[in-house]
């Protein structure tokens, strides 16, 4: 579940925290599991960083939860992607 979904940018401070799944409000994004499919997002903006430095610019909607199963079990994997090269160096001094 995605809490701010749809919610226009001007609504995201409405958001407190979603609670359950069953009590999550619209217009959050619900993202039905389906055996063997995969979604896929990005935590930075389109632009991956700030204009005015090279800090990445986190995108606030891809805040997310994951919902109790209805019946059986909960599978899940994740499968990081860089779209860049990682250096621990700017990860450690915060440039």
């Amino acid at each position: 579940i995605f809490p701010y979904g749809k919610m226009p940018p001007e609504d995201h401070a409405k958001v407190r925290s979603w609670g359950s799944c069953d009590d999550a409000v619209e217009p959050a994004l619900r993202v039905p599991a389906r055996r063997g499919n995969a979604i896929i997002f990005y935590h930075t903006t389109a632009r991956g960083q700030h204009e005015s430095s090279s800090q990445l610019a986190l995108d606030k909607t891809s805040l997310h939860g994951g919902c109790a199963p209805v019946r059986g079990d909960k599978w899940a994997a994740n499968f990081w992607v860089r779209n860049g090269p990682f250096r621990l160096r700017d990860l450690c001094m915060g440039t």
